[in-house]
């Protein structure tokens, strides 16, 4: 299994979710760490400022950046395009960023 930055993936556990893919894959390959970060995937926009369209009426919710064990992660389901991706990373710029 090869879990790519920007990859939407289908993983399993208590609540079975969807996730955006949002660490790079050097650091996803390391068979010594056990987890990947990621972002939720919704169909809803809960909230607009934090909720960046990634395409196919689906919403990464940049503010609740995590990580996903990767013994849950279960299928594939897409890959999000360059552009959706950019977006993504300007929002968690914005919530990072200091003045």
């Amino acid at each position: 299994m090869r879990l790519r930055r920007g990859d939407v993936w289908a993983v399993s556990g208590r609540q079975p979710r969807s996730v955006l893919v949002v660490s790079a894959g050097m650091y996803n390959d390391q068979p010594i760490i056990a987890t990947v970060l990621t972002m939720p995937v919704t169909t809803a926009g809960v909230d607009e400022s934090w909720c960046v369209p990634i395409g196919d009426g689906d919403y990464a919710v940049v503010d609740r950046i995590g990580y996903t064990v990767k013994t849950l992660f279960v299928r594939h389901v897409r890959s999000v395009d360059v552009q959706a991706l950019t977006d993504v990373n300007n929002a968690l710029f914005r919530i990072l960023s200091t003045n």
